[in-house]
């Protein structure tokens, strides 16, 4: 199965968006002849990782609030990733902390050597290029993480609120808490931040979702009840 090959821009309710999308990401995943591409987010593998699943994410978590409504991917260099029909909400943006160039140096080193570090940072040499693991292999703290990993979600709301969106737009941040899962006293920090950039993100944005890789739990603030 080709990533290509998929309807991948139907517009479908929450329930009908996971169905479709579960079987196929478990297919996925189990290839090998697609791997590489894969864990690089290629070509077609893009849009699937860094759009196509963090909604789907997103939509496990509102199936119920949000059974009626319809969600359409978009592909392209439009002002929003998704179209949405039934909610106060018209359009989605998507960005995500959980894939850039350390995440791709560190791919490749999990392709070229089998396993690979998660949570150390990537040192850079002078030209700012990865080039390797810092204190590879060994633990670090949770708080550190949660700390990198604000500070992540801080930058793409300050890129995505330096440009222009059609009005009724809400923000989905994409972050990874396989590294940071953020427990309940963790929640505060993520709070205070967005709370802190809440007189900049909404006057672009209807509504902020965090959303974690695990599809666990989300974090909500937004302008107006979109249930």
């Amino acid at each position: 199965m080709s990533v290509a090959q998929l309807d991948l821009t139907t517009a479908r309710t929450p329930s009908e968006y996971i169905a479709w999308f579960s079987p196929i990401l478990e297919q996925i995943s189990e290839r090998e002849d697609n791997r590489e591409a894969a864990l690089l987010h290629e070509n077609e593998y893009k849009f699937f990782y860094e759009e196509l699943f963090p909604l789907y994410c997103l939509l496990k978590l509102k199936e119920q609030d949000w059974s009626e409504a319809r969600f359409q991917p978009i592909k392209g260099n439009q002002s929003y990733d998704v179209k949405v029909e039934g909610l106060p909400i018209e359009f989605l943006e998507i960005t995500t902390t959980n894939f850039d160039g350390d995440e791709r140096f560190r791919m490749q080193q999990l392709m070229t050597e089998g396993s690979v570090d998660a949570l150390n940072p990537i040192c850079h040499d002078e030209r700012g290029r990865p080039v390797g693991i810092q204190n590879e292999g060994e633990m670090r703290d949770h708080q550190q993480l949660i700390v990198e990993e604000t500070q992540k979600i801080h930058e793409r709301i300050t890129r995505k609120n330096s440009r222009t969106y059609p009005s009724k737009t809400a923000l989905l941040v994409y972050y990874n808490d396989y590294k940071c899962y953020p427990s309940e006293t963790d929640r505060s920090a993520f709070e205070a931040l967005v709370n802190e950039l809440h007189p900049q993100w909404s006057e672009n944005f209807t509504a902020l979702f965090l959303v974690g890789a695990k599809g666990e739990q989300t974090f909500e603030w937004l302008t107006q009840d979109i249930r």
